[in-house]
């Protein structure tokens, strides 16, 4: 396999609906290392009317690209309203998902539409058909969203043309029958599902999907959420293994979006491990100009992609800057990505008429940073870890405010893995380099990720947790008890305080000295030892912990009242908490965190993206590969 990253530019309908004559920007692209073109296949383009095929449109864009030596990505999409016939829209098949905020139908196409999938199937078959494997790059799979991506709609495609919103589509006969049909088969019978649920059914008809503020309980939410997922996680593996079966030796992306909040239905982690089944990878389309953002929202599939088997590839959400586009390239590098997509508007302009050229900045960048796309494997030591559960819960994303601000003070220190609970329940932990995990927030957890995380402890791993972690069951469950040193004594004292050393000659002195909270916590247990108090006694005499060591197995856990966040304004400046901590434990010799001088060298190469950054992004990224 080549070290070469596959680099595509996307040009949505090519050149037929564009300004854009056949070769422009063709000698260009193909002397600055970009490999193919992606163009929209959009159902509704090739069968105009039902059963009469038409690709005349894609035949002349594709012998244009195979002229210069510049391959193809379609992207077949097949179910958003702005892809769908209206032969198919009009008649007695079509199903459109309906809403559960208002009971108002979308534009989309439900994924439950049982009709829906023979013609899918009719439009993989005609254009596998139609083309060479040869000619194809890799092939993209547009398979619900608003776009095409493997999630529910979100905001429609033109206000106005039809009712669209971020919300939750599954108000439609045939997934109300599939979320009853759930319920009788994981709990069996009513009863058992209300003493689950904390609901009050009286008959399996009154069972349908409910948002968040109708859920019976946080445990029929967390049932609901999974089964929403899970609805489009099987909806995408009937697109990826149809497509597998046409094109067994090309490869296969399934696009996703968003950012997971539960409205989404995506689920990263589980995308990539069901893609990787059929030996294909996920394209993520929601990067920026903004690098710890864009970090955010991709780290994800491009570490479950790697750990499942699969490939990934990254693609912006629209408009980039110059700027932006070495960042997006450097994340790609740094991340292990296979693809990198940019679209051609953020590298060409158009100069009147039918004439466009590069634009001097962003092409310049690109110019200049180009050799560093190449295939290679991160080394992390280090993992953000994400808590599903919560995240559902409280109906947030993975970029959201608390999560981006533990991951400004992780990433000025070092770069991360960020792994979630399927991750963690799966084994990844053990299965790789990291040796300390940042947990994002207190939970709740699921039980099989503390359980897992535990383990991890036991074997020799650090967790740092900023509270105490807890799941859906009781606090007082044994095993929470030894991991996070709590106990049935357990009190939390709020209040402001100072924070003072147990040992004024301690590693954690300095870290006393910087941080300022505003609660602790007293009654912990007796294998819990307090490394920082708070500065004044409560009327019994206990200590207030502030940061405390709980050791379990060859490993031990930190856990912290305080806030992670950074403490300055602009994240690259000053020593934030997390980085004392982090100083304290290397001190120590608990850990041995950065990576080692040859693997920083081997990543030198991707510091060309960083020069034109300004300094802006840390230079600690080490990966392996590439020349």
């Amino acid at each position: 396999m080549s070290d070469l990253m596959e680099v595509t530019i996307g040009m949505d309908k090519g050149f037929s609906d564009r300004y854009v004559s056949e070769d422009d920007g063709l000698h260009w692209m193909a002397d600055h290392g970009v490999t193919s073109i992606e163009t929209y296949v959009l159902w509704k383009d090739v069968e105009s009317n039902a059963g009469c095929w038409d690709f005349q449109r894609f035949d002349r864009d594709l012998e244009s690209m195979l002229r210069h030596g510049i391959r193809w990505v379609p992207f077949l999409i097949a179910g958003p309203w702005y892809s769908t016939p209206d032969w198919f829209l009009d008649g007695d098949d079509s199903l459109l998902a309906r809403c559960l905020e208002h009971g108002l139908e979308t534009g989309t196409q439900s994924i439950w539409n049982p009709r829906l999938w023979p013609r899918i199937e009719a439009f993989l078959d005609a254009f596998r058909h139609h083309y060479a494997a040869s000619d194809l790059e890799s092939v993209l799979l547009g398979v619900s969203g608003d776009y095409g991506e493997a999630i529910f709609p979100v905001h429609g495609n033109w206000p106005g043309e039809y009712h669209g919103h971020g919300g939750y589509w599954c108000g439609d006969d045939e997934a109300v029958r599939d979320f009853r049909e759930m319920a009788k088969g994981r709990y069996g019978t009513i009863r058992q599902l209300n003493q689950d649920w904390g609901s009050t059914y009286s008959n399996w008809d009154m069972v349908r999907p409910f948002l968040r503020s109708e859920a019976p309980s946080g445990f029929a939410w967390l049932a609901f959420v999974r089964w929403y997922r899970d609805a489009m996680l099987h909806w995408s593996a009937r697109w990826l293994g149809a497509a597998r079966n046409r094109w067994p030796d090309t490869s296969i992306y399934l696009c996703t979006g968003g950012d997971m909040m539960p409205e989404h239905g995506s689920d990263f982690a589980q995308q990539a491990k069901i893609a990787a089944q059929f030996n294909a990878g996920v394209r993520i389309t929601n990067e920026g100009s903004d690098f710890l953002q864009n970090l955010l929202l991709t780290r994800l599939v491009t570490v479950s992609t790697r750990f499942y088997g699969g490939f990934s590839g990254l693609e912006p959400a629209a408009k980039v800057t110059a700027e932006g586009i070495a960042i997006r390239m450097f994340n790609a590098v740094a991340s292990g990505a296979r693809q990198l997509h940019e679209y051609f508007g953020n590298l060409f302009e158009n100069v009147g008429g039918d004439t466009v050229r590069p634009k001097p900045d962003s092409s310049a960048v690109w110019q200049a940073n180009r050799g560093v796309l190449q295939r290679r494997e991160p080394v992390y030591r280090v993992a953000l870890a994400l808590s599903n559960t919560d995240l559902a819960l409280r109906e947030l994303g993975i970029a959201h405010s608390e999560i981006r601000g533990v991951a400004e003070s992780l990433r000025a220190i070092t770069d991360f893995a960020m792994v979630d609970e399927s991750l963690i329940h799966d084994g990844m932990l053990s299965e790789s380099d990291i040796a300390v995990v940042v947990l994002s927030g207190s939970g709740p957890w699921a039980d099989e990720a503390v359980a897992a995380l535990q383990t991890f402890v036991a074997d020799g791993g650090v967790v740092i947790a900023a509270g105490i972690p807890r799941t859906m069951g009781p606090v007082s469950d044994p095993w929470i008890t030894v991991w996070t040193g709590e106990s049935a004594r357990t009190v939390s004292w709020r209040g402001i305080t100072h924070v003072e050393p147990m040992d004024a000659t301690s590693v954690w002195a300095k870290v006393g000295a910087k941080i300022a909270v505003s609660s602790s916590v007293s009654g912990l247990s007796s294998s819990a030892e307090v490394l920082l108090k708070a500065g004044y006694q409560p009327s019994t005499g206990e200590t207030l912990a502030v940061l405390w060591r709980v050791p379990h197995g060859k490993g031990a856990s930190y856990f912290y009242t305080g806030s992670f966040a950074v403490d300055t304004a602009s994240w690259m400046q000053g020593a934030s908490v997390l980085a004392e901590i982090f100083h304290a434990l290397e001190v120590s010799g608990e850990v041995d965190w950065f990576v080692g001088e040859d693997e920083a060298r081997a990543a030198s190469t991707t510091s060309g993206a960083l020069r034109l950054l300004g300094g802006d992004v840390p230079l600690i990224s080490a990966v392996k590969g590439g020349q």
